[in-house]
């Protein structure tokens, strides 16, 4: 895949983030580098490429999980997993068979499990995009 600018000066500053340092930077470090690739992937055009930046997307997204906690920092976590669900709906959208409804089924999965940490009441925002993105999963 080609990767711009910004995603490849992002890949370099990653091997100088340790996890256990700085927990906070390299959970907000690999949520941002996730969504690049989300948003990369929306304007690519080749199906391969869209796929590799998708894949790519989700990774960086599940590390961000490594130093995040919904007990200790519930509004990071969250936006983990609307990012997670976000680049798991784009890649259901592309994938075939078995592969899309396993996607479907995560998306899915991550979006109830970020709903039943909140509610409406108290986060209406989050509880809103919630779901929205819940509206958006592809049909199974």
């Amino acid at each position: 895949m080609k990767v711009n600018a910004g995603i490849r000066l992002q890949l370099q500053a990653a091997e100088a983030l340790a996890k256990d340092e700085y927990p906070e930077e390299f959970g907000i470090f690999h949520h941002n580098l996730g969504t690049s690739y989300t948003v990369a992937s929306r304007v690519l055009e080749n199906e391969d490429e869209k796929r590799k930046a998708l894949k790519s997307s989700v990774a960086h997204l599940e590390r961000s999980f490594e130093v995040r906690d919904p007990e200790e920092a519930l509004q990071y976590w969250i936006a983990s997993s609307r990012s997670l669900a976000e680049a798991l709906i784009d890649r259901a959208n592309i994938e075939v068979g078995a592969m899309r409804l396993q996607t479907i089924a995560r998306a899915r999965a991550v979006l109830n499990a970020a709903s039943a940490k909140i509610d409406e009441g108290e986060h209406p925002f989050q509880w809103a995009e919630l779901r929205s993105q819940f509206a958006r999963i592809p049909a199974e």
